[in-house]
């Protein structure tokens, strides 16, 4: 099985290398690191709440093809 990487770990793994990329000071990747994942944690919490939303809409709407079916 293949072991894939969630979002906060890409983003993780692509914000080091792009600092050891560009020999940043660590004041500084302290700094951008904390502007970086704060605004990626805001935007990821807006679209869950949003996904969710539109599935509850849809299934009070009775398009309920995104909603879990019972086993």
């Amino acid at each position: 099985m293949e072991n894939k990487q969630n979002w906060y770990d890409k983003i993780s793994d692509s914000f080091e290398l792009l600092m050891r990329k560009f020999d940043m000071p660590e004041d500084m990747q302290i700094e951008i690191r904390e502007f970086v994942f704060g605004v990626a944690r805001e935007q990821f919490k807006v679209g869950n709440k949003s996904g969710i939303s539109w599935a509850y809409r849809n299934v009070r709407e009775g398009k309920n093809a995104a909603a879990p079916t019972a086993a």
